[in-house]
């Protein structure tokens, strides 16, 4: 259907296509056109457009015979090539004789250019003054598919879809939307400028190419291949001509469109010259996401129809973020479907039908960064029947980016050579590709511009200086992403506080420098790590005193907060996610640190579909995607490991690097004396003094930081009150009360820190208006106090601080439960007794474990747990797995006691399953966990569940000084074995927790991951952590005998002197401590297990014996029936 309304008023949306001006044009003449253009820069092309706009229309309104004469005519270009006259107002005016500048530019456009060089320069003058630079193949592909789907004008061409349908994609900034307008307006709405070629001019350079042809009647004989294409040519043409003209008349009407297909398949070269040239009328507009959203029910799918009208005429529709229009049809998380959804997804599909049908005519094109939200079944169509294109490889086509640079360099009135052009090209195209920076319109155009900004030109070496092209980078970077980019570039400086010497912790410093340096300058393979450790260790300060020391490397900060964006949700932090990656990759060397990286990698769900899950995917494409991040160096902080997907920390991805703030006694005194460089103190107040007081508020380096600030604060806000004192007492002492009154608490503490009369203190504590009789007192004391340097730190400064800092709600509850569960450990080796370790809140907590038999009173199991309280998972399962846990470890014994039984002839008829059961026939074992609201107990409570009930079943002691936390399986790596450890979690946060107050802790092999620095600050006081490989192993350390007691105190100390003299010697220098402590480890084995092999036999004889008693205690079984000692 064909709508030409030839210049009238077109209703709203309706254009008219393309018109294509024919002009003819000699070689001679379009090379002088050139030439002209030559002399004029960027700005002088956009100054001469209009008035050339304007002479090109005067001359459409010029009578046609006029045309035809002045058009043959070629005239001289004087004025135009003078510049210094053209481009001059006074002498144009002069030169014209005019006063006006419109009448002067047309008297020269008249005398000097006819129509088509008029028109020829001004199709010129706007590509060269274009602001972007669109593909030609999409240009071209465009253009070809409206001819064939909406003019109808031809069946098929090769390269258009079967149906109408085009999905542009592309990653954000890629100029998806903007390129795929520029195109639409160039192939279908722009006038095409087709030059022909003068026939007789064309005879004219092939007569002159040939010198025969001026022979009579040679060109008959004997004519060249070019004289045969130009007469087929105007043969063609005439006939083509003559074919348009019969389409208006009704009953050649079908002949003529038959011989013009016919035509048009006999010279697919020109392919476009051959359509008709009519313009046609279609209705054109973009639709954006705002345009089909409402809050009305169900109402989205009308608006979308509403948007694609009119049905009955040719349209073309550009729907721009089509990933938000052409939508899934999901369901709320309710299970329900979502109704704006599910009429969106209906009325899409029914026009897309509709369009495939061929019911109504439109050219569909879509754009989108996301088509892996765009609704499946929708993609399909787009992919199978019609065209997805990746906007992005345009840009990688060398002919697009050579295209680009060369206007950017235009529009800076910048031309180098063509060689230079093709040089910087090649050269710029492998920068983005080293970066692996996407390569998009406005990143090249602003490297360009940022370039000839410094230098003042083009040249290729600039693009070989490191130093400048990452310096211009810099400037794309804070040019393209603004607000965003000056709010997460940080450039830490040692003079603000991050110099190396403030971080304390030298071995972690190191590992963690070398592993930046060696990414960001030498090629080292390592993406990143991810820094774990509670809140304070200093996981953000470690990164910034590194970056401080390294200026080199750009430092970008990141917290969660800083990639939302208003009204984005995920799809935001997404976009900003990418951003933050581009921004590093210009920068690179960078290093990029993301505090809250648990938040923004957590744990994906494996159960259903998480929205959240998209930004932990985004992250590890980004890790591993197509896009090198070379030079860019990643750090996740986290306080929480466990909650971070898995998939974050596997091999070829970010490393695991445990910050636990666990410090030596010296590197604390550095963190003390560097924050009180400046701070007078009393003789009394000793480095030791304040280690000492602020270690039983937090033993983290943030925390003795934020005790000496406090001590800070205070000295200094209580020498301002000094002042504040005496300059009331001398210029208002009728207003000394009242200040006494409102500064109460400092005064107070004032006065102790001065050792004011302490019985005056206690009856102003009681009542502060006891002070006011002092106060000359006060006042003379404080006159003493003239200079800040007067008024020293005192030992009262540190227990105010302590107290100030101890009302915090939060670590008051967590003292509280601290000292609650420290109470609850044993000062004596017991039986049944003994103290496991809980990971909870980030934190490592005591866990108290007693056990104890207990008579049984018809109730079923051998086992029972009380005290399990929840954690992460629900109560009931908690409970569950710790009551699991527990008769794990029954049969753990069982298996265990065998094999000590079987070792020895005399006992292997014994049978240790029998010998437990009839102990348990009338009792049962009771665990009580010591727990208070966090996760106490489960699967890491497992070889403490089996010490203590080896300990009950045998009644033996168990040792009071050390901890244990880990599973056991059931059985060992070999027959001789039980109970090979099992992994755990959480660790290095338990080990800490328990060497605070006791010596040994016991973790299972497979989770040794304590640093080395952590355990040699432990070995210095006296304290060690033990892997576990082994059950039977295990228990000849932690159970009490009296025989054994110094062997294991021996054994201890001799493990600790060894692993200090493991760090500096060789091990043929510890061969010798080696075989001591093997040789101790065996004796001390056999005696233990000779111990338990003797109760289970006093077992066996009680059992089998007549005077068998089943009221009879432990005790006096294993004392009367005892037949190996």
């Amino acid at each position: 259907m064909s709508y030409n309304l030839h210049g009238a008023d077109l209703p709203e949306n309706m254009r008219e296509t393309e018109r294509p001006l024919v002009i003819t044009l000699s070689a001679k003449r379009e090379n002088e056109l050139n030439e002209l253009m030559a002399l004029w820069d960027f700005d002088t092309m956009k100054f001469l457009k209009g008035y050339l706009t304007a002479h090109l229309a005067r001359c459409k309104k010029r009578p046609a015979w006029r045309d035809k004469f002045t058009d043959k005519k070629e005239l001289k270009l004087n004025i135009l090539k003078n510049t210094l006259v053209f481009l001059d107002q006074e002498e144009r005016f002069r030169e014209t004789g005019e006063k006006n500048s419109a009448k002067a530019f047309e008297k020269i456009f008249g005398e000097e250019l006819n129509f088509s060089d008029t028109a020829y320069l001004l199709d010129r003058i706007r590509k060269e003054t274009a602001n972007e630079v669109v593909p030609e193949e999409l240009v071209d592909l465009l253009r070809k598919s409206f001819w064939v789907h909406l003019k109808k004008e031809k069946i098929s061409v090769p390269g258009v879809p079967l149906k109408p349908f085009f999905l542009f994609v592309g990653p954000t900034g890629s100029g998806k939307t903007h390129t795929v307008k520029a195109a639409i307006e160039q192939a279908i709405f722009d006038n095409r400028l087709i030059i022909e070629r003068d026939p007789d001019e064309e005879r004219a350079e092939i007569v002159k190419k040939y010198p025969y042809l001026k022979i009579p009647l040679a060109g008959l004989i004997a004519p060249p291949k070019e004289l045969i294409e130009l007469d087929k040519r105007i043969e063609r043409e005439k006939t083509r001509v003559k074919l348009l003209k019969l389409l208006g008349k009704k009953y050649w009407r079908k002949y003529a469109s038959r011989k013009l297909k016919e035509m048009e398949e006999s010279c697919p070269g020109r392919p476009d010259d051959c359509f008709t040239r009519e313009s046609y009328v279609v209705s054109y507009r973009s639709i954006v996401p705002s345009d089909v959203a409402t809050a009305l029910h169900g109402e989205t799918g009308n608006l979308f129809r509403r948007a694609m009208r009119p049905e009955d005429k040719p349209t073309i529709r550009h729907l721009e973020e089509a990933h938000a229009i052409l939508v899934k049809n999901d369901k709320r998380h309710d299970g329900a479907a979502d109704p704006q959804n599910r009429s969106l997804s209906t009325a899409v599909n029914v026009v897309l039908d509709e369009i495939s049908d061929g019911k109504r005519e439109c050219l569909l094109i879509a754009d989108t960064h996301s088509p892996g939200d765009i609704a499946p079944d929708i993609f399909r169509r787009f992919d199978e029947m019609g065209r997805v294109i990746d906007v992005s490889e345009y840009w990688k086509n060398t002919e697009c980016l050579e295209k680009l640079i060369a206007l950017e360099a235009r529009q800076h009135k910048v031309r180098p050579d063509n060689e230079t052009q093709k040089q910087i090209t090649k050269r710029v195209a492998a920068i983005f590709s080293n970066k692996g920076i996407t390569i998009t319109p406005s990143y090249v155009r602003k490297l360009i511009a940022s370039v000839i900004e410094v230098k003042g030109d083009l040249r290729i070496a600039y693009f070989h200086d490191e130093l400048l092209v990452r310096d211009s980078f810099k400037n794309v970077a804070r040019n393209s992403h603004g607000d965003f980019f000056g709010k997460i570039v940080r450039s830490p400086k040692t003079e603000d506080g991050f110099s190396w010497e403030d971080y304390q912790g030298e071995r972690v410093k190191l590992d963690f420098a070398e592993k930046l340096l060696s990414t960001a300058f030498y090629g080292g393979d390592s993406k990143g790590v991810v820094l774990t450790g509670p809140a304070g260790s200093g996981k953000t300060f470690l990164t910034q005193v590194v970056a401080a020391a390294n200026p080199q490397i750009s430092c970008l900060i990141v917290k969660m907060d800083d990639l939302y964006k208003a009204g984005q949700g995920y799809e935001g932090i997404i976009s900003a996610l990418d951003d933050t990656y581009n921004i590093a990759r210009m920068l690179a060397p960078s290093l990029v640190v993301i505090n809250e990286g648990d938040a923004l990698a957590k744990r994906r769900n494996t159960q259903a579909s998480d929205p959240s899950d998209k930004i932990t995917n985004k992250f590890l494409d980004i890790l591993d995607g197509e896009q090198s991040i070379k030079g860019v160096f990643t750090v996740l902080t986290t306080n929480l490991l466990e909650n971070m997907d898995p998939a974050i920390v596997r091999p070829g991805r970010l490393e695991i690097m445990n910050i636990d703030g666990k410090l030596k006694e010296g590197e604390i005194y550095n963190i003390i004396r560097k924050k009180l460089a400046n701070e007078p103190r009393s003789d009394d107040v000793t480095d030791r003094e304040i280690y000492a007081t602020a270690k039983s508020i937090s033993n983290i380096p943030a925390g003795y930081a934020d005790f000496a600030e406090k001590l800070i604060d205070s000295r200094r806000l209580e020498f301002e009150i000094i002042q504040a004192y005496r300059k009331t007492f001398d210029d208002e002492p009728d207003k000394i009360n009242d200040f006494i009154l409102y500064n109460a608490k400092s005064v107070m503490r004032i006065l102790e820190a001065l050792d004011f009369d302490p019985k005056v203190i206690g009856r102003a504590k009681k009542d502060i208006q006891a002070l006011f009789e002092h106060q000359e007192d006060i006042y003379r004391l404080l006159q003493k106090i003239g200079e800040s340097k007067d008024y020293e730190l005192k030992l009262s400064h540190l227990v105010n601080a302590k107290a100030d800092i101890m009302k915090n709600p939060l670590k008051q509850g967590f003292k509280a439960l601290d000292e609650f569960l420290k109470d609850e450990l044993s000062d004596t080796p017991q039986v049944g007794k003994i103290c496991g370790a809980a990971y909870g809140n980030n934190t490592g907590l005591l866990v108290p474990i007693n056990t104890n038999l207990v008579p049984r009173s018809g109730e079923s199991g051998n086992v029972f747990v009380t005290g399990a309280i929840k954690g992460p998972i629900t109560q009931e399962d908690h409970s569950e797995m710790t009551l699991q846990s527990a008769d794990e470890a029954l049969t753990l014994n069982t298996h265990y006691f065998q094999n000590i039984l079987s070792s020895d002839p005399r006992c292997r008829h014994i049978d240790a399953a029998a010998i437990t059961g009839k102990i348990l026939k009338n009792r049962r074992i009771h665990h009580q966990i010591v727990t208070v609201n966090y996760q106490g107990g489960g699967p890491s409570a497992g070889f403490a569940l089996a010490i203590n009930t080896l300990s009950v079943l045998l009644n033996i002691r168990v040792y009071h000084d050390f901890g244990i936390t880990g599973a056991p399986g059931t059985r060992g790596k070999s027959g001789d074995k039980a109970g090979s450890s099992v992994m755990i979690g959480g660790e290095d946060k338990k080990t800490e927790r328990v060497l605070m107050d006791l010596d040994r802790m016991y973790v299972p092999a497979k989770n040794f991951t304590i640093p080395l620095e952590q355990q040699e600050t432990y070995w210095e006081e006296g304290k060690i952590v033990l892997p576990v490989y082994d059950y039977s192993d295990l228990i000849p350390e932690v159970l009490h005998l009296e025989e054994t007691g110094t062997m294991v105190r021996d054994l201890i100390a001799k493990r600790i002197d060894l692993n200090k003299k493991s760090i500096f010697e060789s091990e043929e220098k510890l061969a010798g401590a080696k075989t001591e402590i093997s040789g101790i480890e065996k004796t001390l084995k056999a005696r233990v297990e000779f111990e338990i092999r003797r109760r289970l036999v006093s077992y066996y004889n009680f059992f089998v014996s007549p005077e068998c008693d089943e009221y009879a205690s432990i005790g006096h079984i294993l004392e009367k029936h005892d037949s190996l000692r």
